[in-house]
């Protein structure tokens, strides 16, 4: 691991746990955690949009970072921010409702 990517992953580990702290207070949260629709919302804003801004950075850094390659590093975050939210939907909130 470099520096600058200790820093990144800093930065990345300190936005999470505030959106995830800011999140747990609101009373949206359990609205969006109630449907599938909103857990796959919450699964591609909380694992998705970190993913694709640490994986833009290591293009950026690297020098290897062309927009057609930006779009598909964003498609790729909220196509697996989305997966994620599928599979949190149907191991954990479902398994908890009993639905």
């Amino acid at each position: 691991m470099q520096s600058n990517d200790a820093a990144i992953f800093g930065a990345l580990a300190i936005a999470l746990g505030s959106t995830l702290l800011a999140a747990h207070g609101m009373a949206c949260t359990k609205r969006l955690l109630s449907s599938l629709l909103g857990t796959v919302l919450l699964g591609s804003a909380f694992f998705g949009i970190p993913l694709g801004l640490y994986f833009l950075n290591m293009n950026f850094v690297e020098g290897t970072l062309a927009s057609i390659w930006a779009l598909r590093v964003v498609l790729y975050g909220l196509i697996g921010g989305a997966l994620f939210g599928l599979v949190i939907w149907f191991t954990v909130i479902r398994a908890r409702t009993g639905n």
